[in-house]
């Protein structure tokens, strides 16, 4: 009868094969879990290192357009100046790599002058930070760490390369050039770009005479060759102590407009300020880039870290030295 029906006989095996399972008790050791508590203020906030690279920054303005707390004032890359809740960055404390940026590379100009893409992260804090934070950081801080050897490196690699050329639709290049390497107690990086803007449009003439660009579809100003460098070195002196060397440069060489951060006046340029307008001159919007001048500026960023992680005591705290200069 089995024999004629299989699927009857499997059936009537299964409830033996059931009395004989059963289940044991374990009793796991002790297991123990730490974790570190981290107290964070809403007024601060990071860009990660992984955020810059998906963002593909070329300027400043790129790095904080997301927040809505910071704003990039400025169209030119010398131009561009950074608020906080709409307190001016000469009023923050602003520091890359330790080193402090005080004053205007230039009158109109801006005072955080960096190529993005050296930028490992930036922490900005909106409002008063803590003391440690430094001098002037009443009303806000931007802390810029630029990248060194141990994250353009592969794992398990000693030393890496790479360079890359890239164009600009508004008419431009871009060349960098980057190479780092690393052992057990040092690591050193060495960074360089170079772009060189030929001139670029606006809307109403971006397309217009594109092979053959008059004079009127340029728009003024705009022709600009900037340098970018950095070199940064670790030295590793124990498990606890490092320091460090970095000096970054930026060099902009162009024709721009006297006063790159504003657009115009509401009254005549050969006359002071007179509400119904000078006698002589028309009472209309006079355009800043009517007055251009060539200039060579410069941007010199050189600092010493000591850093040295807390021991486990009240005792041995965290020490960090800076020495900077900016130039």
């Amino acid at each position: 009868f089995l024999r004629s029906y299989p699927k009857l006989r499997y059936a009537l095996c299964l409830p033996l094969l059931t009395e004989t399972c059963y289940s044991e008790e374990r009793t796991l050791n002790k297991v123990t879990t730490q974790a570190k508590r981290i107290f964070t203020y809403n007024n601060e906030f990071k860009v990660t290192s992984k955020e810059l690279d998906q963002r593909q920054s070329n300027e400043v303005k790129d790095l904080f357009r997301t927040n809505p707390d910071v704003n990039v004032g400025g169209g030119s890359v010398m131009g561009q100046k950074i608020y906080v809740r709409g307190v001016e960055d000469r009023l923050l404390r602003v520091t890359v790599d330790g080193a402090a940026q005080n004053g205007n590379i230039y009158h109109h100009q801006g005072n955080t002058v960096i190529d993005p893409g050296m930028l490992k992260s930036v922490e900005v804090t909106k409002g008063a930070a803590n003391a440690s934070a430094g001098p002037g950081a009443i009303a806000g801080v931007i802390k810029m760490e630029t990248k060194g050897a141990a994250d353009f490196i592969p794992r398990g690699k000693n030393y890496a390369a790479s360079g890359a050329v890239s164009f600009y639709t508004n008419f431009g290049d871009r060349e960098t050039f980057r190479s780092a390497y690393q052992s057990t107690h040092f690591d050193i990086i060495a960074y360089y770009t170079h772009q060189n803007i030929f001139y670029y449009r606006s809307g109403a003439t971006a397309m217009k005479n594109l092979f053959k660009p008059t004079q009127a579809d340029k728009e003024p100003g705009t022709p600009s060759e900037q340098n970018n460098a950095l070199i940064k070195m670790n030295g590793y002196l124990s498990d606890r102590d490092t320091l460090t060397f970095s000096w970054n440069m930026t060099r902009d060489n162009a024709t721009r407009p006297l006063r790159s951060n504003a657009i115009g006046l509401a009254y005549p340029c050969e006359a002071p300020f007179s509400p119904d307008g000078a006698q002589g001159c028309p009472n209309v919007l006079d355009s800043f880039t009517r007055y251009l001048y060539h200039s060579i500026n410069s941007a010199n960023n050189l600092s010493l870290q000591y850093k040295r992680e807390a021991g486990n005591s009240f005792g041995d705290p965290r020490l960090d030295f800076t020495l900077y200069t900016s130039i």
